[in-house]
């Protein structure tokens, strides 16, 4: 259950930043469309290279409104896209990592329930082994007693 609590709050962070992002995208295309006359693509474009880092230069702002909303945008949305690329990164890396340690705690509690049959079969074994010794402990004693008894009587007879 709280894995599927987990993964849930998951897709929903996640989903939530990509709505977010996908607004923020549209708005500041429309800004760059008002400010710097370009066509809805060519603001798109510009929006979504800048808010990626990679900026080529073949779009560039050419009016002082233009600059300026360039210059807010890359102050405020360039830092948040290396932190929402983190967040998921960091969602996407603990899931792993709980995917990875609660498949290898199954295994180690499988390993540990054979390992703990085979001590309890090993250490029947032994119990077994245990009875057999002395029983052939007991064998052994009463066959010394016998040929004591029967050279002690053997020794009698020839004096």
């Amino acid at each position: 259950m709280k894995k599927k609590h987990r993964e849930t709050d998951t897709k929903r962070i996640i989903l939530s930043l990509l709505w977010f992002i996908f607004i923020a995208i549209i708005l500041w295309s429309v800004f760059f469309h008002i400010s710097e006359w370009w066509s809805y693509f060519d603001s798109l474009y510009f929006t979504v290279i800048t808010f990626s880092t990679i900026w080529y230069g073949d779009v560039v702002p050419l009016t002082h409104t233009g600059k300026i909303i360039a210059m807010f945008y890359a102050i405020l949305w360039v830092p948040l896209f290396v932190g929402i690329t983190s967040v998921v990164m960091e969602l996407r890396f603990k899931k792993f990592v709980f995917h990875h340690f609660e498949h290898h705690s199954k295994s180690l509690k499988k390993a540990d329930k054979k390992l703990e049959q085979e001590l309890k079969e090993e250490e029947l074994r032994n119990i077994k082994q245990e009875r057999e010794i002395k029983k052939l402990e007991k064998e052994m004693k009463s066959k010394k007693d016998s040929m004591m008894t029967k050279l002690m009587k053997n020794l009698k007879l020839k004096k």
